[in-house]
């Protein structure tokens, strides 16, 4: 695959017009504070708490990108899924910022990369980046579908 396919799948499912008709902006955009902190049952994740952890896995590729193939997250740690708390004390306005800028420092580093990038190895394992990429693109396609479940459930509630 090429590059700008990749990029363009992230365009697309971030604010595009993708086949499935929703994106993550337009999912999240129209949410109330309160809507996105709530869960809709005790254990599933709120809206807030899903667009957190989405945010905290493209940023593993950010950083990658930028040349810090060390950085990682624990699985299932703070960073993973940041609490409820801490992500209410921040704000949801905040969250939706932080998930603009994280899209734009993305799009900008991937389009600042060679073609060549995609077959670079990042780690032990012998992971690319086009694996990681294509992992990410998996990953918020999983969580925006998650998302509108959530808010479905929000609305029986």
């Amino acid at each position: 695959m090429m590059l700008a396919y990749y990029i363009s799948q992230l365009e697309s499912l971030f604010n595009g017009q993708p086949w499935l008709d929703e994106t993550l902006l337009k999912k999240t955009g129209k949410l109330s504070s309160e809507q996105a902190f709530q869960r809709p049952y005790p254990h599933v994740h709120s809206v807030a708490e899903i667009l957190a952890h989405l945010i905290a896995w493209r940023q593993v590729l950010i950083k990658r990108l930028e040349g810090n193939y060390a950085y990682q997250i624990q699985m299932q740690g703070s960073q993973d899924w940041p609490s409820l708390e801490q992500l209410r004390v921040s704000g949801w306005k905040a969250l939706q910022e932080q998930l603009v800028s994280n899209q734009t420092r993305l799009i900008a580093l991937l389009k600042h990369q060679p073609q060549g990038v995609l077959s670079t190895h990042y780690n032990e394992q012998g992971h690319t980046f086009e694996y990681l990429i294509n992992g990410i693109i998996q990953h918020d396609l999983y969580h925006l579908g998650q998302i509108g479940l959530v808010i479905s459930m929000l609305k029986h509630y």
